[in-house]
């Protein structure tokens, strides 16, 4: 048989331990939660990345079909310049 008091320690210990294991169950809620959490973000930039490869390289393309066009347009404006210094000179 036990004494009160001891018995009173034990079950103020059961309580101590019981409310940790709560809290423990709580936060494995809490990391399972967090973790599923995560594995959604990481397949939305997984999503994200592979549609920023696609942009960045229709970017690079679209550039490749402007320069030529720009080429034209910067050598007519260096013409139209030599041009319009002549013409300043010779007057």
């Amino acid at each position: 048989m036990i004494s009160k008091r001891e018995y009173d320690s034990l079950f103020t210990r059961y309580q101590i331990v019981e409310r940790r294991r709560n809290e423990d169950r709580e936060r494995l809620r809490e990391l399972e939660r967090l973790e599923a959490e995560e594995k959604e973000w990481e397949k939305l930039r997984e999503k994200i990345k592979g549609r920023m490869e696609v942009v960045v390289g229709e970017g690079k393309e679209l550039k490749r079909e402007v320069r030529p066009q720009r080429q034209s347009q910067l050598s007519r404006r260096e013409t139209d310049l030599s041009f319009f210094v002549l013409l300043c000179l010779w007057v």
